[in-house]
């Protein structure tokens, strides 16, 4: 969505306000809720981006994109274990964008 265009083109703070009205108004949807807790995480806002990712996660338990920013998130707040337990899920379902920076961090957890 347009919060995702927000985001890849750097307009965090932009961004920020629709996501949460998209996660406040589809608080069932893992994409909404990944978008969100992503912006939230490229906000500096990690803890509350654990909480949006760990829903997103929940609902797409196997999605490589959620687990990559799930683990990415959780590595930042200091959870090493669940980062690589996140990062692995990711890796293990094959190519899929931002393979190759999961796969950089992965081997930093080592």
């Amino acid at each position: 969505g347009l919060a995702d265009l927000l985001a890849i083109e750097g307009r965090i703070d932009e961004a920020l306000p629709l996501s949460e009205y998209a996660a406040e108004l589809m608080p069932d949807d893992a994409a909404v809720l990944d978008t969100y807790g992503w912006i939230l995480h490229l906000h500096g806002r990690n803890l509350e981006a654990l909480v949006a990712l760990n829903r997103a996660s929940v609902l797409l338990p196997d999605h490589p994109i959620v687990n990559y920013h799930f683990g990415v998130v959780l590595e930042a707040t200091g959870d090493e274990q669940q980062a690589r337990d996140r990062l692995d899920r990711a890796l293990a379902e094959g190519a899929f964008p931002f393979r190759d920076e999961a796969q950089k961090l992965r081997n930093q957890l080592d």
